[in-house]
């Protein structure tokens, strides 16, 4: 009924509990227990010490209701009297730290115990890795602390005067941010007993080197009377942490008596009584020279406080070291680097890509194999609230089939394991036997993909059962379908793989994600290089050398495309301008131009309709219009390679996808059909290569003004000439500056 693991904490004299519902449902608690409790732990406890391997403890009668009451009224753990029966027996299985505690009406059988102890035996080892763990968590944690406290030694031990402690304050706010210590702003106070007042330092809201400081008296406020104490009986030091609460009808009041502080402020970086609606929460760390603080909107941790106090401790030790430093030579202190103590990782999954989620999967089912045994299939299915199919992948036959979607409706059997995900449940089984199976076989027949795996696994000899049960253990974004055929006691452990592929899942996200990211990352800098050479063009000419860098940047993306181009299409002849890229027999890249009219295939007549609508378009090309169209897209000026007609005519089909931009398209060529993330690709560098035939006409408009001006510059100084001229025989002198001035404009002639 009962699954219980316990941790002996022998110092304390306890066992803690960690334990299920007596229907296996997970308690999320922790229960403690005293050894002494005579009728249950104290004999566990002293079998562990004896060193047992098992130990079984039947209960009955009063020692039961005695042991229940404990369990109740002491421990806390829940227990459901309507199970109860007249005796209860514990069965023990010790591992170094502990033990494994199963709990029934009726005595285990020899073969669970054993099993028991061989769980307890794999559990010893998980808890053993989880003090490694702990042990470095809090390690790193340390690490993280000490480092953070370098970076405050480094900037301290580089002060040359004391304006530079507002600097100071402004590292410590930031590793006080990156320990994860929130606070709205830090302050430093200095006291100054012989002026009987204090200098307070404080960050603004982001503590980036703003900060303001103000000396203010000490008898200025009740709030700070701990540091006028501490001015005025030096023998009596206040205590290390102090904290007090403003609430948020007296945040008015000290706003006022920093409104000297406060104002100083740039705008960006002011803080105010509304950014603490729940009071102002201040926690501060003495030392010898004042206190350092924190300013919150809740009450600090421990933790906080406790970082606080080690900060202030290091900063007082520092402080005094720049004090010395004033009045001796400056002595260079070199920073300790803890980048040892910061590369500390916990070792992670096994898993560094996404595409190994299927591996991961198989060898999960796997081990469930090998546990269970005779389970028919296995699989993960992916469910998404208001989609009416899941996404199915299936271990079958050693191997795992890749991602296929099934309907969740029109199907008693996966209507009703999607209702259980939906409804949060953590387990459903669906039988099918007799019709109901039949049914279930005949609705999956009448879907292509899953017609396709049966079909598979009749030819490879595998048989459909006669009888099947779907058990459906159920994980935050699916649910792990086992199938068997024949009954299974297992599903226990179904509940328990599933959360772990939970986990597994999880880390595929988190790494899809970050793919996701490394691939966007690698298409903006290919945008960018496209970009970049668009803003190098100086002269027209320089569109193609634009043109062979998209085409460059499209191969390095690795596109499951065949060949890809740029259109530039005259909207009043309908001819098209191209350039596409190939690559010759012996492997190089080769740009080919030309020109084609829209009018003489479907395919660019529609092409055009799409270019005029600014509508992107996918065509499939097979039968007589592919051939036609090899035929005559080299009947104009633009003529691919004979190699690629030839390769058309062995081929069955081919897709061509078009993305319109002002000026014309992109296009592309592809074996199978288009993936939505190339055809997303191919729009964005249509966005980024139509700015780039913007920025040609630009310039080809530019050059046609410059062009005309210097041939306006040069016809004035004829008629500057003709106008000097005054006598005939100065008509040679003309003349020759017409000459001269063509030769200028650069023009072809030799002599005229």
């Amino acid at each position: 009924e009962r699954l219980n693991i316990g941790i002996v904490r022998e110092n304390d004299g306890i066992i803690e509990w960690w334990s299920t519902q007596q229907g296996g449902q997970q308690i999320d608690q922790l229960f403690k227990g005293s050894i002494e409790e005579p009728t249950t732990i104290s004999k566990l406890y002293k079998a562990w010490k004896e060193g047992k391997k098992h130990l079984e403890i039947r209960q009955k009668g009063k020692e039961l209701r005695q042991w229940l009451k404990y369990l109740q009224e002491e421990i806390g753990i829940p227990f459901e009297p309507e199970l109860l029966r007249d005796q209860r027996f514990h069965t023990a299985a010790y591992f170094k730290h502990g033990l494994l505690l199963v709990s029934a009406p009726e005595p285990v059988s020899a073969e669970t115990r054993e099993l028991l102890f061989r769980f307890s035996q794999v559990f010893e080892q998980t808890y053993v890795r989880f003090l490694d763990l702990q042990k470095a968590e809090a390690q790193a944690r340390e690490a993280q602390i000490e480092a953070s406290m370098e970076r405050i030694r480094a900037r301290a031990m580089a002060m040359q005067e004391s304006g530079e402690l507002t600097e100071v304050l402004s590292v410590i706010f930031q590793q006080l941010n990156l320990l994860g210590v929130d606070t709205v702003w830090t302050h430093l106070t200095l006291v100054h007993p012989e002026e009987n007042a204090f200098t307070y330092r404080m960050t603004g809201r982001n503590g980036e080197r703003i900060m303001a400081e103000e000396k203010i008296s000490l008898d200025a406020s009740a709030h700070w009377k701990h540091i006028s104490d501490a001015v005025k009986d030096p023998e009596k030091e206040p205590d290390p942490i102090t904290r007090f609460e403003v609430p948020p009808e007296g945040l008015n009041a000290i706003w006022e008596l920093f409104d000297g502080i406060f104002s100083k402020l740039p705008e960006g970086e002011k803080v105010a009584p509304r950014d603490f609606p729940n009071g102002l929460y201040t926690t501060q760390a003495y030392c010898k020279f004042g206190f350092l603080g924190l300013n919150q909107t809740r009450e600090s941790t421990p933790e906080e406080a406790d970082i606080l106090l080690r900060f202030t401790r290091e900063f007082s030790r520092l402080y005094q070291r720049f004090l010395d430093l004033q009045n001796a030579e400056a002595q260079a202190r070199e920073a300790r680097i803890e980048a040892a103590l910061e590369r500390i990782r916990t070792r992670s999954m096994a898993m560094h890509h996404s595409a190994e989620l299927g591996d991961v999967a198989a060898v999960l089912f796997a081990q469930m194999q090998e546990l269970l045994g005779d389970l028919w299939t296995c699989g993960f299915v992916l469910c998404e609230e208001g989609r009416e199919e899941d996404e199915w992948w299936l271990s079958m036959d050693g191997g795992f089939t890749r991602g296929f979607f099934l309907p969740n409706v029109g199907d008693y059997t996966h209507a009703t394991l999607y209702e259980g995900w939906l409804q949060g449940e953590d387990f459903r089984t669906v039988q099918l036997e007799g019709d109901s199976l039949q049914e279930h076989y005949d609705w999956l027949m009448e879907i292509p993909v899953s017609r396709q795996i049966f079909e598979d696994m009749e030819a490879s000899g595998i048989e459909k059962p006669e009888w099947q049960k779907l058990h459906a253990a159920y994980f935050s974004k699916g649910y792990l379908c086992i199938i068997t055929r024949e009954p299974c006691t297992g599903e226990e452990i179904f509940k328990r793989f599933a959360q772990v592929f939970d986990l597994v899942y999880t880390r595929f996200l988190d790494l899809k994600k970050a793919e996701a990211q490394a691939r966007e990352s690698q298409i903006e800098a290919a945008l960018e290089r496209v970009r970049a050479q668009t803003m190098a063009m100086h002269e027209s000419d320089e569109l193609k050398k634009s043109a062979e860098i998209v085409f460059e940047e499209l191969e390095k993306l690795d596109l499951s495309i065949e060949r890809s181009g740029i259109g530039i299409i005259n909207g009043d002849t309908r001819i098209c301008q191209l350039w596409t890229t190939t690559v010759t027999e012996e492997g190089k890249k080769e740009l080919v131009t030309g020109n084609t009219s829209l009018t003489v295939h479907p395919m660019l007549s529609q092409s055009f309709g799409n270019w005029l609508e600014q509508k992107p378009l996918t065509y499939l090309l097979e039968g007589k219009e592919l051939k036609d169209y090899y035929k005559i897209i080299s009947k104009g000026t633009f003529h691919l390679p004979e190699r690629l007609i030839k390769r058309s005519a062995s081929l069955p089909k081919e897709y061509y996808h078009f993305t319109p931009f002002d000026a014309g398209g992109l296009y592309f060529f592809s074996d199978s059909q288009p993936k939505k993330e190339d055809i997303q690709i191919m729009r964005r560098f249509a966005e980024v290569f139509d700015m780039t035939y913007r920025r040609y006409e630009d310039l080809k408009k530019a050059e046609a003004q410059a062009r005309e001006a210097r041939i306006e510059s040069s016809l004035e100084k004829v008629r500057g000439r003709s106008l000097a001229m005054h006598k005939s025989s100065e008509l040679q002198e003309v003349i020759k500056t017409v000459y001269d001035q063509f030769l200028k404009l650069n023009l072809d002639i030799s002599g005229g």
